[in-house]
C-alpha cells in the first residue's frame, strides 16, 4: 500500500506453482488504516477460506477505539466440514482489551452464534490493576455473564494482590463465591 505495509504474500514452489507453506496457508491478504493493521484473511491454493496452522484462525479483524488504542480483536475460524461439499461456517472468538492494551475478556462463538462452552464456561473477564499489566481478577462466566465454575482448572473466579511487581496473594473462589483450593491460576 502507499505506506509500505506488504498487503499480499503468496507462496510458489521454484517453478512457480501455488504451494501452501508450513503454516497452512497459499496467500495471506492484509489491510491497513491510518497505518494500522484492521485485518488479515488465509487462503489455500484454490482461494478458498482456511485456518492458519500456527494460530488456528482464517481471518482476524483489529478494532480501535476513537484514541486509536486496540479495542477488540475478533478472529475467525474455518469450521471442519461435516461432509464431502457441506458449506463450511466459521466459528468467531472476540477479545476485549482496556485502555493499557490489557486483554480484558474473550468469548467464543459457533457457526451459528451460540457461545461455545470451554471447560464449563464461556468466557472470561478479567480486570487489572490500574497503569499495569498485572492482572487483579479473572472471572469465568456463562453466555449471560453469570459466574461458573472452570472445571479443569476447579475454580469460577481469582484474585490476585501485588506489591509493587510482586505477587503477593491469589485467593480462588467457586461459583458461588466461597473460597476454594487451587493449585493454578
Amino acid at each position: 500500500d502507499s505506506e509500505d505495509h506488504c498487503t499480499l504474500q503468496c507462496c510458489y514452489d521454484l517453478n512457480g506453482e501455488p504451494v501452501t507453506n508450513s503454516d497452512g496457508w497459499h496467500r495471506i491478504e492484509q489491510k491497513y488504516e491510518n497505518g494500522k493493521r484492521v485485518q488479515n484473511a488465509v487462503f489455500d491454493v484454490n482461494g478458498d477460506p482456511c485456518n492458519c496452522t500456527c494460530h488456528g484462525y482464517h481471518e482476524k479483524i483489529w478494532n480501535y477505539d476513537e484514541n486509536g488504542k486496540l479495542a477488540s480483536i475478533i478472529r475467525y475460524e474455518v469450521e471442519d466440514e461435516a461432509e464431502p461439499g457441506a458449506e463450511r461456517g466459521f466459528r468467531k472468538s472476540v477479545w476485549t482489551y482496556d485502555e493499557w492494551g490489557n486483554t480484558t475478556s474473550n468469548i467464543r462463538y459457533d457457526a451459528n452464534g451460540d457461545a461455545i462452552l470451554t471447560d464449563g464456561y464461556a468466557k472470561w473477564v478479567s480486570t487489572y490493576y490500574p497503569d499495569s499489566d498485572h492482572e487483579k481478577t479473572c472471572e469465568y462466566q456463562d453466555a449471560l455473564g453469570n459466574p461458573v465454575l472452570n472445571t479443569r482448572l476447579g475454580y469460577s473466579r481469582v484474585e490476585r494482590a501485588y506489591e509493587g511487581d510482586t505477587l503477593l496473594e491469589k485467593t480462588y473462589y467457586d461459583e458461588n463465591n466461597s473460597p476454594v483450593n487451587a493449585a493454578s491460576g
